[in-house]
């Protein structure tokens, strides 16, 4: 979970749609997560796919 200098979660208010909302609370019970912590979990997985995207120049694309 994304952390602060604190090293403690930082809360985040977020408003999805209800169909995303909806496919979190999905999985998040398939995975005995909360919704928060299945939300940060997707959000990390993504980080790390777009980190490993990035080219190893240093350098990087935009959007």
């Amino acid at each position: 979970m994304s952390t602060h200098s604190s090293g403690r979660a930082v809360p985040v208010g977020l408003r999805i749609p209800p169909e995303l909302a909806a496919w979190l609370k999905d999985e998040a019970a398939k995975n005995h997560r909360s919704v928060a912590n299945q939300t940060a979990w997707v959000l990390q997985q993504y980080r790390q796919q777009q980190e490993q995207r990035k080219p190893s120049s240093g350098t990087s694309l935009s959007p």
